[in-house]
């Protein structure tokens, strides 16, 4: 399932935009799941939201595609889920990251009308000989 879920993300990519300056990264992409995505399967049967984990794995393939390798995850803190996100609904994402000593940043999600969704920071371990 984590295949179809990551190429689903992948799939899912409506818009993205990106700053580079001397230290860090900034960028923004959004999102649509569309009803099918292998992401709502299960959770819930009779009301489908986004879950926690497909959220992470977002922020992940943001990561990977913005520095252009494969990317292991080392730890995720300070992280808060505070509203659902349906089938059909765009989300956009906003995150910050830094290549010192892996991959590290913090990330924010949020709905079309400015509703906060989720938030956190993260750290990555470089996977050794693969890109994405």
């Amino acid at each position: 399932m984590q295949f179809s879920l990551i190429e689903g993300i992948r799939n899912s990519c409506c818009e993205w935009e990106e700053q580079v300056t001397d230290d860090h990264k900034k960028v923004r992409a959004s999102f649509i799941f569309q009803e099918d995505f292998d992401g709502f399967k299960g959770h819930f049967p009779d009301m489908p939201i986004l879950p926690g984990i497909a959220q992470l794995s977002m922020i992940r393939v943001i990561a990977e595609k913005s520095v252009d390798q494969q990317l292991q995850p080392k730890a995720y803190t300070h992280t808060k889920f505070k509203s659902v996100v349906n089938p059909g609904e765009q989300v956009f994402v906003s995150m910050e990251l830094w290549k010192e000593d892996g991959c590290q940043g913090t990330f924010t999600i949020e709905k079309e009308a400015g509703e906060f969704v989720s938030s956190g920071r993260f750290e990555y371990e470089y996977v050794e000989g693969d890109e994405t």
